[in-house]
């Protein structure tokens, strides 16, 4: 795999949906803009992680992790809680098959 030093790396963007990438100097590649981001994260082995973990559950700035760690924490504690919640469930449901159980044997 190609990686290359960020200062190797020239983007020209044009007004439309066509960018062009040079590296070194050189053409790279020319596409859609889309494409070009795709090939500088190869680049320059960007790990892109797809998750809203760094939200940290909220909706505005403010509740931006601010570090790698924070995010890490938040998840552990997302997973935990959503496992939780699981088990409730399934406790819940117990409940209720023996619920109708009862009333089962009451109705008859």
């Amino acid at each position: 795999m190609k990686t290359c030093n960020p200062d190797q790396i020239t983007v020209y963007r044009g007004d439309e949906e066509w960018s062009a990438l040079y590296v070194d100097g050189k053409l790279e590649q020319v596409g859609d803009h889309y494409l070009i981001d795709e090939r500088i994260t190869t680049l320059l082995q960007i790990r892109e992680v797809h998750s809203d973990d760094f939200m940290r559950g909220g909706f505005h700035r403010k509740d931006v992790a601010s570090t790698l760690e924070e995010i890490g924490i938040y998840a552990e504690e997302r997973i935990a809680t959503e496992m939780k919640a699981d088990e409730l469930r399934a406790k819940a449901n117990t409940l209720r098959a023996e619920a109708a159980a009862i009333e089962a044997k009451l109705n008859r």
